[in-house]
């Protein structure tokens, strides 16, 4: 609505084509545009002030990952035997603490080869 509708409806308002008395029409007009103005400023400094601390939470949060992980090993997959069971070797490999023990299997990630990951 523009300034010459808004003081038509004005006027509309009272019992004649004049403004009630006490009533300026130039007054409440330029009220308004205050009005609307400072809504306006509310609005777009609110949304600004909201896409800004949305900025800052990403940031701040995606900052605060830990480090990258290693990739895990993956352990060949071995076939079932029926038959007996080979006897494990007693050659220090290394790793392995002392000859005539069993060797350590442990990987280099620091897992037993027969752990599952399921990522």
């Amino acid at each position: 609505m523009n300034d010459d509708e808004a003081r038509a409806v004005i006027l509309l308002a009272g019992p004649v084509d004049e403004p009630p008395p006490g009533v300026d029409p130039e007054r409440l007009l330029s009220e308004g545009r205050k009005r609307r103005q400072l809504r306006n400023l509310v609005v777009v400094g609110g949304s600004a002030l909201t896409t800004a601390l949305l900025v800052v939470l990403v940031t701040v949060t995606a900052g605060q990952t830990g480090p990258a992980t290693a990739p895990q090993t993956v352990q060949p997959a071995v076939a079932p035997t029926t038959g007996p069971q080979p006897a494990p070797t007693l050659d220090p490999t290394p790793g392995s603490s002392s000859p005539g023990t069993t060797p350590n299997r442990t990987t280099t990630t620091g897992r037993h080869p027969t752990s599952t990951s399921h990522r």
